[in-house]
Protein backbone atom coordinates (compact mmCIF):
# COMPACT_ATOMS: atom_id res chain seq x y z
CA UNK A 1 0.00 0.00 0.00
CA UNK A 2 3.08 2.09 0.90
CA UNK A 3 3.79 2.24 -2.86
CA UNK A 4 0.16 3.73 -3.58
CA UNK A 5 0.82 6.79 -1.46
CA UNK A 6 3.99 7.59 -3.64
CA UNK A 7 1.98 7.66 -6.43
CA UNK A 8 -1.45 9.45 -5.62
CA UNK A 9 0.96 12.23 -4.43
CA UNK A 10 3.35 12.21 -7.52
CA UNK A 11 -0.06 11.97 -9.31
CA UNK A 12 -1.50 15.18 -7.76
CA UNK A 13 0.96 17.32 -8.45
CA UNK A 14 0.66 16.79 -11.94
CA UNK A 15 -2.69 15.90 -12.55
CA UNK A 16 -4.04 20.45 -12.47
CA UNK A 17 -0.71 21.03 -14.65
CA UNK A 18 -1.89 18.54 -17.37
CA UNK A 19 -4.95 19.44 -17.20
CA UNK A 20 -4.57 23.24 -18.23
CA UNK A 21 -1.90 22.49 -20.77
CA UNK A 22 -4.65 20.07 -22.20
CA UNK A 23 -6.89 22.87 -22.01
CA UNK A 24 -4.68 25.12 -23.57
CA UNK A 25 -4.64 22.97 -26.69
CA UNK A 26 -7.94 22.97 -27.39
CA UNK A 27 -10.19 25.56 -29.34
CA UNK A 28 -12.47 27.47 -27.06
CA UNK A 29 -15.60 26.01 -28.57
CA UNK A 30 -13.84 22.39 -27.65
CA UNK A 31 -15.06 20.36 -24.45
CA UNK A 32 -11.90 20.83 -22.05
CA UNK A 33 -10.60 17.87 -20.37
CA UNK A 34 -11.22 17.81 -16.46
CA UNK A 35 -9.31 15.10 -14.11
CA UNK A 36 -10.09 14.73 -10.39
CA UNK A 37 -8.24 13.02 -7.74
CA UNK A 38 -11.65 10.96 -5.90
CA UNK A 39 -9.64 10.26 -2.96
CA UNK A 40 -6.13 8.41 -1.56
CA UNK A 41 -7.19 5.20 -3.25
CA UNK A 42 -9.06 6.08 -6.08
CA UNK A 43 -8.27 8.71 -8.43
CA UNK A 44 -8.01 9.12 -12.69
CA UNK A 45 -5.16 10.25 -14.78
CA UNK A 46 -5.35 11.87 -18.52
CA UNK A 47 -5.64 9.75 -20.78
CA UNK A 48 -4.70 12.24 -23.81
CA UNK A 49 -1.83 11.83 -25.53
CA UNK A 50 -0.91 8.52 -25.24
CA UNK A 51 -1.49 5.11 -27.67
CA UNK A 52 -4.20 3.08 -27.04
CA UNK A 53 -4.60 -0.65 -27.22
CA UNK A 54 -6.50 -1.17 -30.57
CA UNK A 55 -5.67 -4.69 -31.75
CA UNK A 56 -3.59 -3.51 -34.29
CA UNK A 57 -0.20 -3.74 -32.97
CA UNK A 58 2.18 -5.82 -35.36
CA UNK A 59 4.63 -7.31 -32.66
CA UNK A 60 8.62 -7.18 -33.24
CA UNK A 61 10.87 -9.05 -31.04
CA UNK A 62 13.49 -8.65 -29.15
CA UNK A 63 12.37 -4.94 -29.42
CA UNK A 64 9.13 -5.68 -27.70
CA UNK A 65 10.99 -6.91 -24.45
CA UNK A 66 11.79 -3.32 -23.97
CA UNK A 67 9.54 -0.67 -22.86
CA UNK A 68 6.90 1.13 -24.72
CA UNK A 69 6.89 4.74 -23.78
CA UNK A 70 3.98 6.02 -25.76
CA UNK A 71 1.57 4.00 -23.45
CA UNK A 72 0.39 5.17 -19.66
CA UNK A 73 1.62 1.98 -18.17
CA UNK A 74 3.44 -1.25 -18.52
CA UNK A 75 4.24 -4.20 -16.21
CA UNK A 76 7.10 -7.17 -16.09
CA UNK A 77 5.90 -9.18 -13.55
CA UNK A 78 7.91 -12.74 -12.94
CA UNK A 79 6.20 -15.77 -11.50
CA UNK A 80 8.04 -18.42 -9.99
CA UNK A 81 5.83 -21.92 -11.00
CA UNK A 82 4.20 -24.53 -8.47
CA UNK A 83 7.63 -26.42 -9.42
CA UNK A 84 9.43 -24.00 -6.50
CA UNK A 85 9.79 -24.63 -2.93
CA UNK A 86 9.05 -20.80 -2.50
CA UNK A 87 6.14 -18.97 -4.22
CA UNK A 88 7.71 -15.72 -5.83
CA UNK A 89 5.57 -12.56 -7.28
CA UNK A 90 7.20 -9.77 -8.58
CA UNK A 91 5.64 -7.12 -10.29
CA UNK A 92 7.62 -3.67 -12.12
CA UNK A 93 5.33 -0.73 -12.77
CA UNK A 94 5.88 1.69 -14.95
CA UNK A 95 3.06 4.55 -14.50
CA UNK A 96 3.28 7.87 -16.93
CA UNK A 97 1.87 10.74 -15.41
CA UNK A 98 1.76 12.98 -18.78
CA UNK A 99 3.05 12.17 -22.21
CA UNK A 100 6.18 13.60 -23.33
CA UNK A 101 4.43 15.44 -26.34
CA UNK A 102 2.57 17.18 -23.56
CA UNK A 103 5.16 17.76 -20.78
CA UNK A 104 6.15 21.28 -19.90
CA UNK A 105 9.92 22.10 -20.52
CA UNK A 106 11.32 21.57 -17.01
CA UNK A 107 15.34 21.36 -16.96
CA UNK A 108 15.66 20.20 -13.76
CA UNK A 109 16.28 16.44 -13.16
CA UNK A 110 14.36 15.64 -10.59
CA UNK A 111 11.25 16.62 -12.87
CA UNK A 112 8.48 14.12 -12.32
CA UNK A 113 6.97 12.76 -15.38
CA UNK A 114 7.23 8.92 -14.72
CA UNK A 115 6.73 6.64 -11.69
CA UNK A 116 8.25 3.19 -11.58
CA UNK A 117 7.16 0.86 -8.62
CA UNK A 118 8.01 -2.76 -7.79
CA UNK A 119 5.71 -4.86 -5.12
CA UNK A 120 7.27 -8.50 -4.17
CA UNK A 121 5.15 -11.26 -2.62
CA UNK A 122 6.57 -14.17 -1.15
CA UNK A 123 5.32 -17.21 0.58
CA UNK A 124 6.75 -20.62 2.14
CA UNK A 125 5.27 -23.92 0.78
CA UNK A 126 2.15 -23.83 2.49
CA UNK A 127 1.05 -20.83 1.81
CA UNK A 128 2.23 -18.53 4.79
CA UNK A 129 3.15 -15.23 3.56
CA UNK A 130 7.22 -14.47 4.25
CA UNK A 131 8.04 -10.89 2.70
CA UNK A 132 4.91 -8.30 1.04
CA UNK A 133 6.91 -5.44 0.29
CA UNK A 134 7.33 -2.62 -2.41
CA UNK A 135 9.32 0.03 -3.92
CA UNK A 136 8.22 3.17 -5.37
CA UNK A 137 10.52 5.68 -6.80
CA UNK A 138 10.16 8.64 -9.60
CA UNK A 139 12.14 7.80 -13.18
CA UNK A 140 14.59 10.63 -12.46
CA UNK A 141 18.74 11.06 -11.95
CA UNK A 142 18.80 7.70 -12.19
CA UNK A 143 16.74 6.21 -9.52
CA UNK A 144 14.40 4.22 -11.40
CA UNK A 145 13.75 3.72 -15.01
CA UNK A 146 12.92 1.47 -18.15
CA UNK A 147 15.22 1.37 -20.77
CA UNK A 148 15.77 -1.17 -23.50
CA UNK A 149 17.30 -3.94 -21.88
CA UNK A 150 16.06 -3.87 -18.17
CA UNK A 151 13.81 -2.02 -15.41
CA UNK A 152 14.53 -1.09 -12.44
CA UNK A 153 13.87 0.42 -8.65
CA UNK A 154 16.37 1.34 -6.48
CA UNK A 155 18.52 -1.59 -6.10
CA UNK A 156 15.25 -3.77 -7.63
CA UNK A 157 16.38 -5.09 -11.09
CA UNK A 158 15.15 -6.83 -13.68
CA UNK A 159 17.68 -7.20 -16.77
CA UNK A 160 15.34 -9.65 -19.69
CA UNK A 161 19.03 -9.11 -22.37
CA UNK A 162 21.05 -9.84 -19.25
CA UNK A 163 18.79 -12.72 -18.07
CA UNK A 164 19.19 -11.16 -14.18
CA UNK A 165 16.29 -10.53 -11.37
CA UNK A 166 17.78 -8.80 -8.22
CA UNK A 167 16.39 -7.77 -5.41
CA UNK A 168 17.46 -6.52 -2.02
CA UNK A 169 15.88 -5.23 1.30
CA UNK A 170 16.35 -5.30 4.92
CA UNK A 171 15.29 -8.67 5.49
CA UNK A 172 15.43 -10.61 1.56
CA UNK A 173 18.21 -11.08 -0.84
CA UNK A 174 17.20 -12.64 -4.14
CA UNK A 175 19.73 -13.34 -7.31
CA UNK A 176 18.33 -15.20 -10.14
CA UNK A 177 20.03 -15.97 -13.50
CA UNK A 178 16.75 -16.38 -16.57
CA UNK A 179 16.54 -18.43 -19.10
CA UNK A 180 13.32 -17.30 -20.98
CA UNK A 181 11.77 -19.01 -24.39
CA UNK A 182 10.61 -17.02 -26.94
CA UNK A 183 6.93 -15.22 -26.26
CA UNK A 184 4.26 -18.14 -26.21
CA UNK A 185 1.39 -15.89 -27.98
CA UNK A 186 1.55 -11.86 -28.18
CA UNK A 187 -1.96 -10.13 -28.13
CA UNK A 188 -4.51 -8.55 -26.09
CA UNK A 189 -5.61 -9.60 -22.97
CA UNK A 190 -8.12 -7.97 -20.56
CA UNK A 191 -7.22 -4.60 -22.32
CA UNK A 192 -3.68 -4.86 -22.19
CA UNK A 193 -1.27 -5.64 -24.66
CA UNK A 194 0.60 -8.80 -23.40
CA UNK A 195 2.61 -11.43 -24.51
CA UNK A 196 3.88 -14.49 -21.76
CA UNK A 197 7.47 -15.83 -22.02
CA UNK A 198 8.85 -19.01 -19.95
CA UNK A 199 11.66 -20.23 -18.75
CA UNK A 200 13.97 -21.64 -16.11
CA UNK A 201 15.60 -19.32 -12.85
CA UNK A 202 18.55 -20.53 -10.90
CA UNK A 203 19.85 -18.55 -8.05
CA UNK A 204 19.67 -18.19 -4.28
CA UNK A 205 17.43 -16.69 -1.87
CA UNK A 206 18.71 -15.42 1.45
CA UNK A 207 15.87 -14.83 4.07
CA UNK A 208 15.51 -16.45 7.30
CA UNK A 209 17.74 -19.13 5.56
CA UNK A 210 19.64 -19.33 2.15
CA UNK A 211 17.76 -21.55 -0.52
CA UNK A 212 18.74 -22.61 -3.83
CA UNK A 213 15.86 -21.80 -6.43
CA UNK A 214 15.92 -23.98 -9.89
CA UNK A 215 12.77 -23.40 -10.76
CA UNK A 216 10.37 -22.74 -13.65
CA UNK A 217 9.73 -18.81 -13.94
CA UNK A 218 6.86 -17.10 -16.52
CA UNK A 219 7.31 -13.60 -17.42
CA UNK A 220 4.03 -11.66 -18.57
CA UNK A 221 4.65 -8.04 -20.35
CA UNK A 222 1.85 -5.94 -20.75
CA UNK A 223 0.97 -2.44 -21.64
CA UNK A 224 -2.07 -0.24 -22.42
CA UNK A 225 -3.52 2.71 -21.10
CA UNK A 226 -5.96 2.89 -18.04
CA UNK A 227 -8.76 5.31 -17.90
CA UNK A 228 -9.62 4.94 -13.98
CA UNK A 229 -6.57 2.91 -11.91
CA UNK A 230 -8.46 0.97 -9.03
CA UNK A 231 -6.39 0.61 -5.32
CA UNK A 232 -7.83 -1.75 -2.89
CA UNK A 233 -6.46 -1.59 0.61
CA UNK A 234 -4.71 -4.56 1.72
Amino acid sequence: MQRWIWVVGFAALVIVGSGLVWSALQSPAAQTYEASLVNSIDFELPEIGFSRVDGRRQWSFPQDYGPHADYQREQWQLTLQSDCPVRLDIIFDRITVIPEELAPQRPSEWALQRVITADLRLEDQEGDVVADTSLASRAAIGLAGADETHVWVENWSFDWEAGTLSVATNDITLALTLELEEPDGAGIEGGWYQYARQGTADGTLQNRTRDSIDCRVTLRHRFGTFERLQVTEQ
